[in-house]
């Protein structure tokens, strides 16, 4: 495998790099998407954010590949129908990443980042059943004991701690009024209902619902597309090809998904106000956060596997829920103090047990 060699065998230095880097950018981007949020909605439409990441990916991998090739670094591939028709099996992957990159806007927009965050971590069980269901991989009794407890300690953390999933802070320091609203939907460029205080507290149990709903569907379409890219990466002599061939044609499928949608759903609103249209410099770094963690959660699956991509996503949750403490949205219980280190302890007690499978293999 051309580059990342610090990342081949179980490198704690390279599992430390994936994880601090992977924790820093899922915290910027929940935090960012967030903050971008207004009433329930966002001023620009999320989709395109999710495109134009894919793009980005697609065109880092894609460029990479090339140069490899050019250099005969990599065996240049074939391109027969048979490896085309093979091809399309990044299709799956590419689709269901699709729908959790744009359910995660969603959710966001209908639950604070700790509360999100906190319920994400019901991914651990459908990770771990989809880990033994698709990839025929055994956890040993001491990595399921391990996961038990983890999972025990996000819901005892769900439970008790106080957060107001409905207010929180945005980053813009102009307030949008009604009138504001108005003029946009006078124009047809506000693409989504704009939900008034009494329409909110109408609608105040159904909200709560739908959040909590967004993200149990988040969570089986992330196992899910992270479970089936792992199969892909590893089969077939997948170790030994390029990650940047092999992502160059998942980005691909993502890009092909993202921009039909946008021509069959979104084409009038396209027309009519314009492709960046809402966007602000806050939305900009979305799109180059979003591409970054993609990338980086392919290396993870590729040197790694989907397991530690959990584990590693509970940094990330500490790191929101830290931050969100901080800025006056989490008011953290005597109890999340307590849970905090048996959350750590899990991670090290499963991640010690998958060495020692290791070595014994």
């Amino acid at each position: 495998m051309v580059g990342f060699s610090f990342l081949h065998g179980s490198s704690y230095v390279g599992s430390a790099c994936l994880v601090l880097l992977y924790a820093f950018l899922a915290s910027c981007r929940v935090l960012l998407i967030r903050n971008l949020s207004e009433n329930r909605s966002y001023k620009f439409l999320p989709m395109t954010v999710n495109v134009q990441s894919e793009l980005l990916k697609f065109i880092v991998c894609s460029s990479v590949s090339l140069r490899l090739i050019i250099k005969d670094e990599v065996p240049k591939p074939e391109i027969t129908r048979q490896s085309l028709l093979k091809s399309t099996k990044w299709a799956i992957p590419g689709f269901f990443y699709f729908l959790d990159n744009l359910l995660s806007f969603y959710v966001l927009a209908r639950l604070s980042p700790a509360i999100a965050s906190l319920l994400n971590n019901f991914v651990i069980i459908t990770t771990a059943f989809l880990f033994r269901l698709v990839l025929r991989r055994k956890l040993t009794l001491s990595q399921w004991a391990s996961l038990g407890i983890l999972f025990c300690a996000i819901v005892a953390l769900s439970h008790r701690s106080k957060v107001d999933s409905v207010h929180h802070h945005s980053l813009h320091s102009i307030s949008h009024s009604p009138d504001e609203h108005r003029v946009a939907s006078s124009v047809h460029c506000h693409w989504q209902k704009v939900h008034n205080a009494s329409d909110q507290n109408e609608e105040s149990s159904l909200f709560r619902y739908e959040g909590h709903l967004f993200v149990l569907l988040s969570c089986f379409l992330s196992s899910m597309a992270n479970i089936y890219n792992e199969k892909i990466f590893k089969e077939s002599g997948g170790m030994e090809e390029s990650i940047f061939l092999q992502n160059t044609k998942l980005y691909l499928a993502g890009l092909f998904f993202g921009i039909t949608s946008i021509l069959l759903i979104y084409h009038d609103f396209i027309l009519a106000c314009g492709f960046y249209y809402g966007y602000s410099i806050y939305a900009g770094c979305l799109i180059f956060i979003v591409g970054l963690l993609g990338l980086v959660v392919s290396l993870i699956l590729k040197f790694r596997d989907n397991m530690f991509h959990v584990l590693a996503s509970q940094f990330s949750t500490l790191t929101i829920i830290l931050l969100s403490w901080l800025s006056g949205d989490f008011e953290p219980t005597i109890e999340f103090f307590l849970m905090v280190p048996i959350v750590i302890l899990s991670i090290y007690l499963y991640n010690v047990n998958r060495s020692q499978s290791e070595e014994d293999k």
